[in-house]
């Protein structure tokens, strides 16, 4: 990671309370006797603490098995308060730290800070209630919900819907009206409720009407109020506020909903005063609330809690950061790459339907008109809807192992072998192992445990996390100024580093509940709101019927058809959204991580094969902690014993796997300490084995005391790409800037139009057999009887396989039945005897985003000319040396292209060198790669100088020449249209954008198979042969200044 840095400011995660290794009941008590552990109990599980007060109060329990499972759940409580770092209302807390020369972590002095809020369970039950008020309502300004769309005669929109206090989404239609059509539009630029019912109003809508038919259209979502929550920017309680005090708000009704919130401000910053509160006061609150809005507010779900702590002079080490930037640099090495698999699916089947073709994302993502995305369809299926299905399972497990993996197994097997409990990867066995760019993102988080043993200080490196290190920070910036402070600074890093795109967060509520994690208070500047309510002004929010989506070079592109620049989605938190995700909203957060999301070590399906993993250690630091796997037979072994005996049984199982008397048991994302010397511990784990299927245990690491003293810790690093000194200019774009619509121009060509379309399924080198023996005579023939008007192939694979693509332009519809025929007539051969196996016509779809609307027909006549030159060529290359003359035609023909358009040499060298560091980027291009191709160029340099400059080289090569001088008096009237449109700045496209579009199909005509990987070499040529000729050139022309002086 040579080109990254680390921030100055680091967060520091820390438990309330020291840890405690030995917990008993009589220390549990002891525990929660206090007043503070007492309010994090009650914050973080009412149900648990009223269910403790009983008990204390000597009311007994109905059940035995009542007070043994208060009991666990106090266990796991008092755990958590003091053994687990990851914050949780008052169990844990954070902190910002400087990274400076000595580390200084003082937590016993610090100061705990907290930060009270209503969950926003309650703030949904309250904010129907402020706007059922019609006088408040009558004020509101009104937004077209931001899912909405058009799709023929019908607004197609999602809406929400709770049961049982989930929120459950469904996709609604309505038919288009005049009247809704107008209240579509109207309401995009937000409206007053009372201005909408005037634009309604005539001689068939009364007043009333109107009013009636509006407030249909809130309750069913169709429209929404500015109320609607936020998740970023403001707290919402404050911006809630900032609208009541509007001058339109100045009426009674609005006063005592204004006056409530005030009040209820006022006790939630009471609570905030203290840092230890009397639980009663919650009551008083809960009691408030349900006397005021007239029903039951579960108070469960009433107040949502963060803390921090303030300390003094917090610091870490440069020598940590030191040691930790070499071990992510060594784990780089033993990761690999893996695309999503849902995005992969989506891309294949976006290709299958659109090829390259620029669509409108809502679109393409409905499961009825598009792909859709994921397992999702738009289609009501109540009946099995709830079904709970298990796939047939045949016991086959499949690996993939790859020379990593390779060698971790074996690494594993010789720790097995010898009964080791820990594995040491060296520098010396991984020299060979290539560090892959490719997985670190702009910006990431390190998140890591800083431990001790044995007196020295050692580290836990568990994740390198993106695709932004916002995620792990985001839901924390209201805590501490210094976080608000990183968070920004992350932002404006990734804004700079794609600085011809714009950077947009994802606003989205999924979930009432999720928004006390979702929440973050900054800012970006552009947002992509869905289903949530936008904190930055309408000119900067990107709506989502505003999105297009392409696939290009295996990426996923989106553009804002407004802004018509590229959009980077990014969700600045650490929400799981993968889980029964809307599409749209699983789509945005997949494509922000379809470069880099980050990584960390992994066994892969070794991870279940063996009953222990040793830890991994790299020098000082752990890949990844000693585990013990505990899968369904030991539970049901373990289980099936008499449970009076279950300290002896849980001790001997431990002692026969070898398990340590200190570890971690982990369900999903939550860790309980176990002690096995401690009996009270062994029972509370007997009960945790109880309804599982498969457990993992995780050494505990925090056996000594650390930098954070007695407490444990997760230390949160912050890195970022290095910003270029000098922002280079990115000729060629994996985006376009792409011109405005022009209707006049035809996009599409279906059967029975002026352009047929063609494609010959083939293999790769009877493809060159298909050019020679059918569409060169075929087009003989079409020119000489006057069928045609102009033709194009280009060679192509989709789902079916590799394809030659052949289209022509009929000069009169009339000749459409002849020109079948002929093209039958010479297939046909090749069809019986299945070199072309299959034959298919399909519709014609211009690429006139990438080639302009109004230079797509010069772009057709440019295609034409270097098909017919292509098609020269071929017919006079053969065998070995024909292969090698076809990439030296490559350069040479890319050399007159780029002659014929008058470009400079200066010109061309920033063409290839964009163009060769965009191939590289997209083929990991290492140092061996590298070396190479460079090696093959100095081999072939006097070869390629000489063909290029048509120097010493054989008559035989004469005719190639003539090819391409005829080609390039045939380009001249098409060329000259083009170059006329971009000096008139009517081309609307960089010119360098086109012409390289132009090259990449030159290539593929040329080259038979593995088309992307001769250009990433060819560029690469061009770039050095221009490169030296340009050198040359500044030498004789330094030379003639010297002579004339």
């Amino acid at each position: 990671m040579k080109n990254y840095s680390f921030t100055k400011t680091a967060i520091v995660r820390t438990p309330l309370e020291e840890k405690k290794v030995d917990l008993t009941w009589e220390q549990i008590q002891e525990i929660f006797a206090k007043k503070e552990n007492r309010e994090a109990l009650f914050l973080g599980s009412p149900n648990i603490y009223k269910a403790m007060t009983l008990w204390e109060k000597g009311e007994l329990f109905q059940k035995e098995d009542e007070l043994k499972n208060l009991k666990g759940s106090l266990y796991k409580y008092a755990s958590r308060l003091a053994n687990r770092a990851t914050p949780f209302g008052m169990f844990a807390t954070v902190a910002s730290a400087q990274i400076t020369n000595e580390a200084d972590m003082n937590i016993g002095s610090s100061e705990l800070i907290r930060f009270t809020k209503f969950d926003m369970y309650f703030l949904a039950i309250l904010l129907p209630e402020i706007i059922k008020n019609e006088s408040i309502r009558s004020v509101l300004k009104l937004y077209t919900n931001n899912s909405a769309y058009e799709v023929f005669d019908k607004y197609r929109y999602v809406e929400y819907y709770y049961k049982n206090d989930v929120r459950f989404h469904k996709i609604s239609e309505v038919e288009k009206t005049d009247y809704l059509s107008l209240i579509y539009t109207e309401a995009k630029k937000g409206i007053q409720f009372n201005d909408l019912v005037q634009l309604l109003i005539c001689d068939d809508i009364s007043k009333n009407d109107a009013s009636e038919f509006i407030s249909k259209l809130i309750e069913n979502q169709f429209i929404v109020s500015e109320l609607e929550f936020t998740v970023t920017g403001q707290d919402y309680f404050e911006k809630l506020l900032q609208v009541l005090e509007e001058d339109r708000f100045d009426f009674y009704e609005a006063h005592v909903i204004k006056n409530l919130i005030n009040t209820l401000k006022d006790k939630i910053n009471d609570l905030d005063k203290n840092c230890i509160n009397d639980i009663q006061y919650y009551y008083e609150i809960h009691e408030f609330l349900t006397a005021q809005l007239g029903k039951e507010i579960d108070i469960t779900k009433l107040f949502q809690v963060d803390s921090c702590r303030k300390i003094n002079n917090g610091s870490l080490s440069f020598k940590t950061l030191k040691a930790v930037r070499g071990a992510i640099t060594a784990l780089n090495k033993l990761c690999s790459y893996h695309e999503n698999d849902t995005l992969k699916e989506f891309k294949k089947n976006f290709q299958e339907r659109y090829e390259e073709y620029e669509q409108p994302l809502i679109k393409v993502l409905d499961p009825d008109l598009g792909v859709g995305y994921g397992a999702k369809s738009g289609a009501k299926t109540p009946l099995v809807d709830n079904l709970v299905l298990m796939r047939n399972y045949s016991g086959e497990r499949k690996f993939s192992m790859d020379f990593k993996k390779t060698f971790l197994f074996k690494k594993l097997l010789e720790a097995h072998k010898n009964n080791w409990q820990s594995i040491e990867i060296t520098d010396d066995e991984i020299k060979n192992f290539v560090e892959d760019e490719r997985l670190y993102p702009d910006t990431f988080s390190v998140f890591t445990n800083i431990f001790t043993e044995n007196g020295k200080e050692k580290i836990n490196l568990k994740t390198v996390s993106g695709p932004t290190a916002n995620g792990l920070i985001g839901r924390f910036t209201h805590l501490d100024s210094q976080i608000f402070t990183l968070s920004n600074e992350i932002t404006e890093i990734e804004k700079n580093l794609s600085i011809d795109k714009i950077v947009a967060e994802i606003v989205h509520l999924p979930q009432a509940r999720t928004g006390n994690i979702l929440y973050r208070s900054f800012q970006r500047e552009y947002e992509i709101p869905y289903l949530g309510n936008a904190s930055v002004d309408q000119e900067h929010q990107i709506l989502i019927e505003d999105l297009l989506v392409s696939v290009k070079n295996n990426k996923v592109i989106l553009r804002s058809k407004k802004l018509n620049k590229e959009i980077i989605p990014r969700l600045s938190n650490a929400h799981n959204y993968s889980s029964n995700a809307l599409p749209i909203y699983h789509f945005l957060c997949d494509i922000q991580n379809q470069e880099s999301s980050g990584f960390a070590f992994s066994w892969g399906a070794l991870q279940s094969e063996f009953d222990f993993l040793p830890r991994v250690c790299y020098k000082d630091i752990i890949f990844s902690r000693a585990t013990w796997n505990i899968n369904k037979s030991d539970i049901d072994t373990l289980l099936a014993n008499d449970e009076s005996n279950a300290v002896g049984i849980i001790r001997a199982f431990q002692k026969s796997r070898n398990i340590p008397n200190l570890i971690y048991i982990t369900q999903g994302d939550n860790e309980v300490l176990i002690n096995f010397e401690n009996e009270f511990s062994c029972i509370v784990f007997y009960n945790m084995l109880k309804g599982e299927r498969f457990l993992q245990l995780k050494e505990f690491l925090f056996k000594e005391d650390s930098i954070t003293g007695a407490y444990c810790n997760e230390v949160v690093l912050v890195a970022h790409k290095n910003l270029p000194e000098k922002q280079e200019q990115n000729i060629q774009k994996d985006l376009h800037q792409f011109e405005e619509i022009n209707y006049d121009v035809k996009k599409s060509f279906s059967i029975g139009e002026q352009w047929l379309y063609y494609k010959f399924y083939c293999g790769e080198r009877a493809g060159e057999e298909i050019l020679n023996k059918v569409i060169n005579p075929l087009v003989a023939e079409l020119e000489q009887k006057k069928i045609m008007e102009k033709w194009f192939f280009i060679r192509y694979y989709d789902a079916q396989g590799h394809h030659l693509r052949f289209r022509v332009l009929l000069k009169d519809l009339n000749l459409f039945t002849d020109c079948i025929k002929a093209v039958k007539k010479f297939t046909l051969p090749f069809e019986v005897n299945n070199v072309i196996w299959k034959t298919q016509t399909d519709t014609y779809l211009r690429e006139l985003q990438r080639y302009g609307f109004d230079s797509i027909e010069a772009t057709e006549t440019l295609f034409y000319n270097d098909s017919v030159s292509t098609l020269q060529f071929v017919d006079m290359i053969e065998g070995d040396e024909g292969e090698k003359i076809r990439w030296l035609y490559s350069l040479l023909s890319m050399d007159h292209f780029l002659n014929d358009f008058g470009f400079s040499f200066e010109k061309r060298m920033q063409l290839f060198n964009v163009a060769k560091t965009n191939f590289g980027k997209e083929f990991n291009r290492s140092g061996k790669l590298n070396k190479q191709i460079n090696e093959y160029y100095a081999t072939h340099e006097l070869e390629i100088e000489n063909f290029l400059s048509k120097v010493n080289t054989h008559q035989d090569y004469l005719p190639i020449w003539e090819v391409l001088l005829k080609r390039s008096k045939a380009n001249e009237e098409a060329i000259s249209f083009i170059l006329q449109m971009n000096q008139e700045n009517a081309l609307k496209i960089p010119v360098e954008d086109i012409v390289m579009s132009y090259l990449h199909m030159i290539c593929n005509r040329i080259f038979i198979s593995k088309q992307r990987v001769h250009e990433m070499v060819v560029y690469d040529f061009m770039y050095k042969y221009y490169s030296k000729k340009l050198h040359v050139i500044k030498e004789n022309k330094t030379e003639l200044e010297t002579i004339n002086l």
